[in-house]
């Protein structure tokens, strides 16, 4: 109903309207006949009040006595003892003497049977509220509940078994059905329609004319008098139920949660008063019901504009902008109408504009996503500036771009790269700015670290003007950062005055950032393609310097084969007068043609080279008589066993290499073990000039201590040993 109310205010103001009504005809019906009805009202509370307080008695004495015999059983000694075989003859016991009791039972602290009054298998009633009730310390906890064991409705009480250290170790219970509060509540009647109904803590039928409330154990905390009941509204009072039937109650609550309730027929109590009642009552109906309906059309005609509105509004929250079609009225729902529909026609056009920006902004992030992707590409540093001012202008229609870095000083910024002409001729040029330049919008940024960005430039105070670039109205200057440090300056210009904006910032400080790690990405691939360069260069010296030595140690290794019949001075004589005579090639086996002045013929040349090291060299050829064509199959075979053979000599050689440093090592080791077992100074210089001598092919050596320096500044000539004399040893070495 708050709902319907809340949504409507159509129907509010009908509401209102009746309710202005209403009152003064329920004011008159009330003060005719309140005097009458409230004396029958109090006559008859006051009998609800006796039979209320006599069922109580009556409730509260048979609890008493199950809640004072349950105590009585779990103080019993073998109750307490907790075993078994003690409780069940006390147990049985108990539910003989009170023939109500349908089951007497106890459980552990785990809520399973210890000992029961019947013969069913032991359970578990963990789940039971009684017990967990109990457990928790309550001296009475009652539940009702649909029995385990007669299946019908029941009431059951539990209460704690405590040892000697009051120590809670189980829970004694008794449960009952309902018949005995049943019937009891059964006879209580008052009149014609008066009844008594007994309810438990949570609202549930223990005892009820209806015999089916009972047995379902209904919960009857929605019904209107349980809840002024429960609400602290004890006592007498009135209500209205599903029917609309009027009733007098009296409800009484209990020491232990439950409440006695007994109820009558309000018109029973009132009948006189009703027919008079009834009669003002038609007669109210019949003036609501009419004023009802004027009311609803009037408040109609007023409020049906305000619905259409409500309508469009609904509409235009779902996306719909469509203005409202309405007659033209000069009263506040039109001037409303218009207000709405002048709204609708600039939200549109909002909308259109902030769909169009936000299409052209994903355009031109798509466009720099490609313009990064292609930069990342580009490893040369030269060229990466020139992709980058490029694909700025055309993919963004800029009129001018370019790319000033800091030069090496660090207090220039110099054009490393710019669009068209202009920019070729300031690069070409050098074009420069101070770093420090107060007349420069790039230098500003370079200065700040920040985007500089000038709708108007020639406004500008700082902007510096350039004569290659006359159609230049609006600037944006963005730093390129590289570890926090500004490296340089990404500058573009527009050829119209606002022709920058914030997307255009956005766009180009996302640009530059890519930039730099283009530039970063340049860099390393600058000193990593410089430093494989140097290391290549090492190694083509050191390859070079280590076959020089092989060549000046063992001399041109050199190998002539020729075939049986073949005379090797003929052979020899053509390589050397034809075939050295001739361009020889030096990348890979070639041909080269022999004139011997008797027949023509053709030989195979090839360069050994150890990568761009050319370290020997081999020639194939046929004697005149026995010439032969040579295919290009022969050239490559040639050249891949050229390649295994310069790769295995290069092997050998390293190995030879690495032989001579192992037994120079060798021999080093077995001196120094030889001159630091001598026991004497003597001995010492004996064995190093006879080791040292027989490492060489010499015939004299000589070793000398203590030997004489050249005086200086007219000293007199002295031992550089101190007091160490000189000691000579000479030996001859025959045998070299």
């Amino acid at each position: 109903m708050q709902q319907l109310f809340s949504r409507s205010l159509r129907i509010r103001l009908t509401a209102l309207v009746l309710l202005v009504v209403i009152i003064p005809v329920l004011v008159a019906i009330f003060v005719t006949s309140y005097t009458v009805s409230q004396e029958l009202r109090q006559e008859a509370e006051r009998e609800l009040q006796q039979r209320a307080e006599g069922l109580a008695d009556n409730v509260l004495s048979w609890d008493e006595t199950l809640t004072l015999a349950l105590r009585n059983l779990s103080r019993q000694p073998d109750i307490v003892s907790m075993e078994a075989d003690r409780q069940k003859p006390v147990l049985s016991q108990m539910a003989s003497v009170y023939s109500n009791l349908y089951l007497v039972h106890t459980v552990d602290r785990t809520g399973f049977n210890v000992a029961r009054s019947d013969d069913t298998e032991l359970q578990d009633y963990s789940d039971r509220v009684w017990f967990r009730e109990a457990m928790v310390g309550n001296e009475f906890a009652r539940q009702t509940l649909i029995g385990r064991t007669s299946n019908e409705p029941a009431i059951c009480v539990g209460t704690p078994i405590r040892d000697e250290q009051t120590h809670t170790v189980g829970v004694a219970s008794a449960c009952t059905d309902l018949d005995i509060l049943t019937k009891q509540v059964g006879v209580t009647r008052l009149g014609n329609t008066g009844f008594a109904f007994l309810l438990n803590e949570s609202d549930q039928v223990l005892a009820h004319p209806n015999g089916e409330y009972a047995r379902e154990l209904k919960n009857l905390n929605d019904h209107p008098v349980v809840k002024q009941a429960r609400s602290g509204q004890t006592g007498s009072g009135s209500f209205v139920d599903d029917n609309n039937i009027g009733w007098l109650f009296y409800a009484r609550p209990l020491d232990n949660g439950w409440m006695v309730i007994v109820q009558q027929e309000e018109v029973e109590v009132l009948a006189q008063v009703r027919a008079f009642q009834l009669s003002a009552l038609a007669l109210t109906m019949v003036l609501i019901l009419a004023i009802a309906g004027l009311t609803w059309w009037v408040v109609g005609n007023f409020v049906n504009p305000i619905v259409r509105l409500t309508d469009a509004a609904k509409s235009l929250r779902s996306g719909h902008l469509n203005q409202i079609a309405m007659p033209q009225r000069r009263d506040e729902i039109g001037i409303l109408t218009d207000a709405f529909n002048d709204m609708v026609q600039q939200l549109n056009q909002l909308i259109n504009n902030l769909e169009h920006r936000v299409a052209s902004r994903t355009q031109r992030l798509e466009m720099v996503a490609n313009i990064s992707e292609r930069l990342n590409r580009i490893l040369k540093f030269e060229e990466l500036l020139a992709a980058i001012v490029t694909e700025v202008q055309d993919k963004f229609g800029y009129y001018h771009a370019h790319i000033y870095l800091l030069d090496d000083s660090g207090e220039r910024l110099v054009v490393a790269e710019g669009t068209g002409p202009a920019g070729e001729k300031m690069k070409m040029g050098g074009h420069n700015i101070q770093l420090n330049a107060e007349t420069s919008l790039v230098a500003r940024a370079a200065r700040t670290g920040e985007i500089v960005w000038v709708n108007n430039v020639r406004e500008a105070p700082d902007w510096l003007p350039n004569e290659l670039l006359p159609n230049t109205y609006s600037e944006m200057a963005v730093p390129i950062l590289l570890d926090g440090q500004v490296v340089g300056v990404l500058d573009v210009q527009s050829d119209q005055i606002s022709g920058l904006d914030e997307s255009d910032a956005n766009v180009l400080r996302s640009l530059a950032n890519q930039v730099t790690v283009a530039i970063r990405n340049a860099h390393l691939f600058g000193e990593v393609e410089t430093a494989l360069a140097e290391a290549h260069e090492a190694q083509r010296r050191y390859q070079q310097e280590a076959w020089q030595e092989v060549r000046k140690s063992s001399g041109a290794y050199r190998y002539l084969f020729t075939r049986p019949g073949v005379q090797p001075e003929k052979i020899k004589k053509e390589s050397i007068d034809k075939i050295d005579s001739q361009r020889l090639a030096e990348e890979g086996p070639t041909l080269v043609d022999i004139n011997t002045g008797q027949s023509t013929g053709q030989a195979i040349t090839a360069p050994i080279n150890l990568g761009d090291l050319a370290i020997g060299r081999l020639q194939l050829q046929t004697t005149a008589e026995k010439r032969q064509p040579w295919l290009d199959e022969d050239l490559y075979l040639i050249e891949d066993i050229l390649n295994q053979f310069v790769q295995t000599a290069e092997n050998l050689r390293l190995f030879d290499e690495t032989r001579k440093h192992a037994s120079r090592e060798t021999t080093i080791r077995t001196v120094t073990d030889k001159l630091r077992a001598a026991p004497s100074l003597d001995r010492l210089l004996e064995i190093a000039t006879t080791e040292i001598s027989q490492l060489f092919p010499v015939n004299y050596a000589e070793l000398e201590l203590g030997a004489k320096v050249n005086p200086g500044n007219g000293s007199k000539s002295a031992y550089s040993g101190g007091a160490i004399p000189p000691i000579h040893l000479e030996g001859d070495k025959q045998d070299g």
